[in-house]
């Protein structure tokens, strides 16, 4: 695919107006400014993070065979509750329902109980996200401790897979296990999210509260203290205007390069009425 949207409108910006999240110093708005991705949690505490976790004894994620079921990947951009009756009319069809990060309470305060739970930013307060049910949960073995303490302790099963940012990573965790698959691809949950579940066999996706984008100045769709001080841009994409802060600019353009390598392999629907659906919908035309 090829990449369909020119990024402007970024003259007055300075490194200071953008923040974003791992892994890449990244280029974006014409080589007008840089773009620096930093960890959001320090490199040694990630480390011990992977070392405690893995010595658990938890059961990695491995290579799946083919699965012709969809799946629902559900992440927290502010369209999620404009969507909801279409995730339950898929639910209702035989998808699967997928929470990421710290939608699962979303799903469940509107009658929809996710089929799997995924985590991965390394972050304590990440504990707070789990409801307690009986599904499947995939936890990234750089996620703090303590999500995997309040999993044990409602006896809830665990998948441990590798969210890999750097060399070092990569020989703790490979100094633990002879066998193992790093999940690379992106700095957010859902870019990770998606490489996941291909892993896992399956490659027919319906994609939702994915905007990488503000929509009626809301980053999210419910309260998140943490993406409060994010500051926003105006970018113009293919004859209209969004209001984006750095990481979302990040995002927006690593989903683009995924699904150049990938996107061959699946088939994807992605609704709401962000960036990203813009940019699917006017790069096809």
């Amino acid at each position: 695919m090829q990449k369909p949207a020119k990024y402007y409108d970024s003259s007055n910006m300075t490194e200071e107006d953008v923040k974003v999240l791992p892994h890449q110093e990244l280029e974006y708005f014409d080589g007008k400014i840089k773009i620096y991705a930093t960890l959001n949690t320090d490199q040694d505490k990630l480390r011990d993070n992977i070392k405690e976790n893995i010595s658990r004894g938890h059961e990695q994620i491995w290579a799946w065979k083919d699965q012709d079921t969809n799946v629902c990947m559900v992440g927290g951009g502010p369209s999620l509750l404009d969507t909801i009756e279409e995730i339950r009319e898929a639910q209702n069809n035989g998808a699967k329902v997928v929470a990421l990060a710290n939608t699962a309470h979303v799903l469940l305060e509107n009658g929809i109980t996710p089929s799997a739970h995924v985590l991965v930013d390394a972050k304590p307060n990440n504990a707070n996200f789990i409801e307690d049910l009986d599904i499947p949960y995939f936890i990234a073995s750089q996620c703090d401790p303590t999500v995997f303490d309040k999993l044990e302790k409602a006896g809830r099963k665990v998948y441990i897979w590798h969210a890999v940012n750097d060399a070092d990573e990569f020989k703790v965790i490979h100094d633990q296990y002879d066998k193992w698959i790093p999940i690379q691809g992106g700095p957010t949950i859902m870019l990770r999210a998606l490489r996941l579940f291909s892993v896992l066999g399956y490659h027919k996706f319906e994609i939702f509260g994915f905007d990488s984008c503000m929509l009626e100045g809301k980053h999210h769709a419910y309260d998140q203290e943490a993406a409060d001080g994010d500051k926003a841009v105006k970018i113009g994409c293919n004859g209209r205007d969004f209001d984006v802060t750095g990481q979302q600019v990040s995002q927006a353009m690593e989903f683009m390069n995924m699904v150049k390598v990938f996107g061959q392999n699946w088939k994807m629907l992605v609704h709401g009425n962000g960036l990203i659906n813009h940019l699917i919908r006017t790069g096809a035309r």
